[in-house]
């Protein structure tokens, strides 16, 4: 039998539109080149018809007609291929948006099938109550910090004016000298003038008499 109907050719592999495009291409380019070439012929014959007499011009106008025909006949096959070349892309542009679409879809889902098995581990049930807590703690703590940050023993009544005249009666000397560095045997200015005001206070209410002995107390009730 295979000497009667001979072996078949083997198949080569499937044409693809990858394939097809680019043997299109090159073939576009090919045609692309031999008009470029008619062109340059045509211009060349152009330039000796005007150096000859018109007796003269017969062969090289029968010359042009040859190559303006193969020109036409190269410019309709361009034309063809061209069209052909732009279904091909827009197939093929098809086939690309179709193949994204489907690993698109196939995609999402894979990530909703995750997304079901992620959602039942939460419970939202739960995450309120944490969020109830937490509110509930930053509240004890803020109560906390209101509580430790009151002061002691303050009086939250003092007189402004009486604060201001005892700043008044200081005397800045004895402010500029460290504690317990005052000279022997002065006293503080301000505590001279409460001595003086106590003084004149005793002499205003004592019996007559009295006053030397009252002013004799009062000195020593005064530090050295």
């Amino acid at each position: 039998m295979k000497r009667l109907f001979g072996v078949g050719k083997p198949k080569g592999p499937a044409p693809t539109l990858d394939g097809t495009a680019e043997k299109m291409d090159k073939r576009i380019g090919h045609v692309d080149v031999k008009i470029k070439q008619l062109d340059q012929q045509l211009l060349e014959i152009k330039q000796k018809m005007a150096k000859t007499p018109k007796g003269a011009q017969g062969r090289l106008r029968e010359r042009a007609k040859q190559l303006l025909m193969q020109r036409k006949m190269l410019e309709n096959q361009w034309t063809q291929m061209y069209g052909q070349q732009m279904n091909l892309e827009q197939i093929r542009n098809a086939q690309q948006q179709i193949e994204m679409t489907q690993e698109t879809v196939g995609l999402m889902k894979d990530q909703s099938k995750i997304l079901k098995k992620n959602m039942k581990t939460v419970d939202i049930d739960k995450i309120e109550s944490m969020q109830d807590d937490m509110q509930d703690m930053m509240a004890d703590v803020q109560d906390i910090q209101e509580v430790l940050s009151r002061s002691y023993a303050v009086d939250a009544e003092v007189d402004e004016d009486e604060l201001e005249a005892e700043f008044a009666a200081l005397d800045e000397e004895a402010l500029m000298q460290p504690l317990g560095e005052e000279t022997a045997g002065t006293t503080p200015a301000y505590l001279q003038q409460e001595a003086k005001e106590l003084q004149d206070l005793e002499m205003q209410f004592a019996e007559p008499g009295t006053t030397q002995a009252v002013s004799e107390s009062t000195k020593q009730q005064l530090p050295a």
